[in-house]
């Protein structure tokens, strides 16, 4: 027989159509609203609710749980399944049912005759959730698992036929079975399988797996039979891809500041633009948006923002000191900036402005700095010379005539 390389299913997206349930099923209430939300796979429902019943919380009273669960394939409208998840009281030897269902999918309708809906569990015992309960290794455990297998499997019939031999002939686990054998044969409605072994006790024949399928159109015939579980644990067929989920949707991102939305928080959102600052006009302004997302006003330069802006034809630029005459001392000059930012000259008094600067020391300002006119160049009253007879001359430090020798 050829060998190919074995890949383990996973079946999750068996799981897709199931709604998010609580960790555990605490009464009737709980189950009836996790069946009911399950979705459409029976077969899935069948494994779950068995592995549910036999994940069932300790209790020192009671013994381990079983389970019976069957599905019923009538015509649609009356196909159901039926579940007993039941356990003994050690000490007396009687058997407690913890639920006893029948569920007809077609309609959505449930029987439940114990617990009634809402009652809690014997002993408050909890169960698994249905997802929560199913396997996640891939094996192949019950004739669903056998079903979806043949009816995703790529290969050809041979192949088929082979892969599933290879199953039956390499089992993982046969409670009291051994020497697994593999038979087929072709009727008239479809392909036969049987994988059969010998019971450990007494060598009798015993099945280990068996069902039959049409394979163009492939339909294999192994869901909704009596029982859905087989007389051990199976690897996957060879070759056989199990679909893959589809991806979740991507969650809705938490609103952000650069998100290029403005939220309600925010006053703006430039996304990566946020916090450049743009250049303004000379005398004028422009609006921003901050890395905060808030709205913030960028200045432009201007005359008395204490930067000299040559380019806009500013001499100078004292901020608020703009417009502040400067004051000159006697005989002095000082600049000042005015509020155009132009440099404007003072020039304090001195002798020779025509203005009498007492406050100073000025005895008289005729305008000029000429001497012998009465007011000297330094603005002090000159007295006027005496004419000195012939022989004489004038003594400037005394004033005086003098006799000439």
């Amino acid at each position: 027989m050829r060998k190919r390389k074995i890949i383990i299913p996973v079946f999750i997206a068996l799981l897709v159509s199931i709604v998010a349930v609580s960790a555990t099923i605490e009464n009737g209430e709980e189950l009836e609203a996790e069946i009911l939300a399950f979705g459409d796979d029976m077969d899935l429902l069948q494994q779950a609710l068995h592995y549910s019943c036999l994940g069932a919380s300790e209790d020192s009273r009671l013994g381990e749980p079983t389970t019976f669960v069957r599905g019923y394939g009538f015509p649609e409208w009356e196909s159901y399944i039926q579940s007993n998840c039941h356990t003994t009281r050690l000490d007396r030897g009687w058997t407690y049912s913890f639920w006893t269902l029948r569920y007809f999918p077609s309609e959505g309708y449930m029987n439940i005759w114990r617990p009634l809906s809402g009652d809690s569990f014997y002993y408050d015992v909890t169960f698994p959730s249905l997802m929560d309960a199913l396997p996640t290794d891939g094996l192949i455990r019950t004739k669903g698992d056998l079903g979806k297998a043949i009816d995703a499997f790529s290969g050809t019939e041979t192949e088929l036929l082979e892969s599933l031999e290879e199953t039956c002939l390499n089992p993982v686990e046969t409670p009291g079975t051994t020497n697994p054998r593999f038979v087929y044969n072709n009727r008239t409605w479809g392909q036969y399988f049987w994988c059969k072994g010998e019971r450990d006790s007494d060598g009798s024949t015993v099945g280990l797996f068996n069902g039959m399928y049409i394979y163009e159109p492939r339909k294999a015939r192994t869901q909704m039979s009596a029982g859905i579980w087989l007389n051990g644990v199976f690897k996957p067929l060879e070759g056989y891809v199990p679909p893959q989920p589809e991806p979740e949707p991507e969650p809705e991102p938490e609103p952000f500041c650069g998100d290029e939305i403005v939220n309600l928080e925010e006053e703006c959102d430039s996304g990566v633009s946020n916090g450049e600052v743009p250049a303004a006009p000379y005398d004028g302004s422009v609006e921003y948006c901050s890395e905060i997302c808030t709205l913030e006003i960028e200045l432009g330069n201007y005359c008395g923002d204490s930067e000299l802006d040559n380019t806009e034809g500013e001499e100078c630029d004292s901020g608020i000191g703009n417009g502040v005459e400067c004051i000159p001392g006697y005989g002095d000059s000082c600049t000042y900036c005015t509020n155009s930012c132009i440099i404007e000259e003072e020039r304090g008094p001195y002798c020779g402005d025509g203005i009498l600067a007492e406050a100073y020391g000025e005895q008289c300002d005729d305008g000029n700095t000429e001497v012998e006119d009465g007011c000297d160049n330094y603005c002090q009253i000159e007295i006027p010379q005496p004419i000195c007879p012939e022989g004489f001359g004038f003594d400037e430090f005394s004033c005086g005539c003098y006799v000439l020798e």
